[in-house]
């Protein structure tokens, strides 16, 4: 079977096909017998073959090539006045047309020969090629495939038209016949071909369109299973493209595309010092909008029966294989109950310390009283006085401990710390913390090393008290994770210090970093720097960005190791404070480096801050 006889027979094909659907009671075997019973005369092969023997298709190219605007503007009057187009001229519009048109004129060409087999004709690449496109077009306009036949039927109408006015009735009737079935079977065949390649591409579409769906009702059932609500975003409009039912569970509401920030009234979400997040301020807004990875971030909100909850948080972009952000992805987990657990624990805390104040001031009242009495005895007992120093000594550093335990309360409750600020020399305070550490070891070495300061001082306006707690911390783990025993090394620098001209260069690129601009040299913000180093455990990569956090320890540690998981966490936020700030460096098995940094002028960014973590 040549490909004329393969085209018949798939446009036969389609015909009944068309034909079943439009009278809808035609039995597939009568169908069958319709295709069955086409006259042999009616064969794509032997008719071409019969009228173009002999014929001279070129003058009549020539004609058409003249009559090439009149044909296309005929064919767009007859295509907007069908039903398909409303009678909407800008509708009927089609690009390829044109190109269909000067493909068949080429056709002509070609077989004005008697050499050419006509026959090969049926199948022209451009022919086809602007057929299908013409097709696909339509289709993506919403028309079917009746109504693209119907476009090229009006096509072969308009060029028969041109035909039969146009040419003198002494031209040979070869030559005409011949063209116009030449130009009728090839159009026809690349219209068939093309309305059947693209309905292929339709069922292709179709079959994905389905597999999408199924794929996406697997991926519903599955996050309804999740004990957590997910939420996904795309990042062109922000619009939530998938939720999750636990939204609705969360907020005890209708819930809504609340986590991405663009209804933020159906959802009150606040800092823990009380401030209302901003839309842009959600994390799956800021991962959608700025890539912005956010881990374990705790919000409360305001439910729709008036209670508030707490939600911790998990967002992150994500990306196509350019690295573009298309969409976010969010993980909400409601904590209400362990922040309501956590919160009564805290108030509890904040009791008792207040509690045992009283009895601690009346120990200390009682052995300062008879420290005073004995001493001034005729001969004072040595040893009695020395157990009531130690007895003092010790209600003090109780007493300091409670107040350590009473700010943890307050800053996990998200309550203001008043720092008590005044002159402070940190050189002193750091030799004093390392004297009274040195006292309770003997397997360690501690050394303050101040040799890099001009003059052997760093004051500032700090709280001492407070400050003191952090060495305290610093030096204790230091101490406590270095089991084996080793040095402890305790720098102490003022930076950064006066910038030449290469630096001020590098820090204009860092406006945030420079404190004034003018001269060849500037002075930016100094800051006094301790950095504590010891030889210890290390700790672990995956454990070392969440050093301080509340109640975490280090996996190299826990169970092995005493200890809370509060005193870092304390230490960073009484820094911050400060205006300062605190970070650390490891690496498992080789020791650890835990760099302080306060400024030397008075800050007041830190007056009130609240806790957040």
């Amino acid at each position: 079977m040549d490909a004329g006889e393969r085209s018949w027979q798939i446009a036969c094909q389609w015909i009944a096909n068309a034909a079943r659907v439009h009278w809808g009671g035609m039995a597939d075997a009568d169908a069958a017998a319709a295709v069955a019973a086409v006259p042999a005369a009616l064969n794509a092969r032997t008719r071409v073959e019969a009228m173009t023997h002999d014929s001279d298709s070129s003058w009549v190219a020539d004609m058409l090539i003249e009559q090439r605007d009149v044909i296309l503007s005929g064919w767009l009057e007859a295509a907007a006045a069908q039903p398909f187009h409303a009678g909407r001229r800008e509708k009927a519009v089609a690009d390829h047309i044109p190109e269909l048109v000067d493909a068949l004129i080429a056709v002509l060409r070609r077989t004005a020969s008697p050499a050419v087999d006509a026959r090969s004709t049926l199948h022209e690449p451009e022919v086809l090629a602007a057929a299908q496109s013409h097709a696909r077009m339509r289709m993506e306009h919403g028309l079917v495939a009746s109504d693209v036949v119907a476009e090229f039927r009006l096509l072969r109408q308009e060029i028969g038209r041109a035909m039969r006015f146009h040419v003198a009735d002494a031209a040979p009737t070869s030559d005409v016949l011949g063209a116009e079935m030449l130009l009728h079977d090839a159009l026809d065949d690349a219209a068939f071909l093309a309305v059947l390649a693209v309905d292929e591409h339709e069922a292709e579409l179709r079959r994905l369109r389905e597999a999408l769906a199924t794929e996406q009702r697997r991926v519903a059932i599955l996050l309804e299973q999740l004990p957590a609500a997910v939420v996904i975003a795309t990042a062109a409009s922000g619009q939530v493209a998938l939720g999750h039912p636990a939204v609705q569970q969360i907020t005890r509401g209708p819930g809504g595309p609340v986590p991405a920030g663009e209804t933020p009234n159906q959802w009150q979400g606040f800092y823990r010092d009380g401030r209302r997040y901003a839309p842009e301020e959600w994390p799956l807004a800021r991962a959608v909008n700025g890539g912005e990875v956010i881990t374990g971030e705790e919000i409360d909100y305001m439910r729709d029966d008036g209670t508030r909850g707490t939600v911790s948080v998990n967002a992150a972009p994500v990306r196509d294989p350019s690295g573009a952000v298309v969409a976010g992805v969010a993980i909400f987990t409601d904590v209400t109950e362990r922040k309501t657990l956590e919160q009564e624990k805290e108030a509890f805390l904040t009791a008792i310390t207040h509690d045992l104040r009283s009895p601690l001031t009346l120990i200390k009242v009682t052995a300062t009283l008879l420290r005073r009495e004995s001493s001034r005895s005729a001969e004072p007992d040595v040893r009695v006085l020395d157990r009531l120093q130690r007895i003092d000594e010790a209600v003090g550093q109780m007493d300091r401990q409670l107040t350590e335990l009473q700010d943890i309360a307050r800053l996990r409750t998200g309550q203001a710390l008043e720092l008590k600020r005044r002159p402070v020399d940190l050189v002193a305070l750091v030799q004093d913390a390392a004297a009274r550490h040195q006292a309770t070891s003997e397997q360690h070495e501690l050394s303050v090393d101040a040799t890099g300061l001009a003059e052997l001082e760093l004051i500032g306006r700090w709280d001492k008290e407070r400050l003191d707690r952090v060495l305290d911390n610093l030096l204790g783990n230091a101490v406590k994770f270095s089991p084996a025993g080793g040095r402890i090394t305790l720098t102490l620098t003022r930076e950064p210090e006066q910038l030449g001209q290469a630096d001020v260069a590098a820090r204009r690129e860092q406006p945030e970093q420079v404190g004034q601009t003018d001269g060849a040299a500037q002075l930016v913000a100094p800051e006094a720097v301790l950095r504590v180093t010891d030889e210890g455990i290390g700790i672990p990569a995956d454990d070392l960005p969440h050093v301080f956090d509340w109640f975490r320890r280090a996996s190299n540690a826990a169970g092995k190791i005493a200890g809370t998981g509060i005193g870092m966490a304390a230490a960073r936020q009484i820094v911050e404070l400060h205006g300062g700030s605190i970070e650390a460096e490891s690496e498992e098995g080789a020791g650890s480096t835990f760099t302080l940094r306060l400024p030397l002028e008075a800050s007041t960014s830190g007056q009130a801050l609240s806790a957040k973590r």
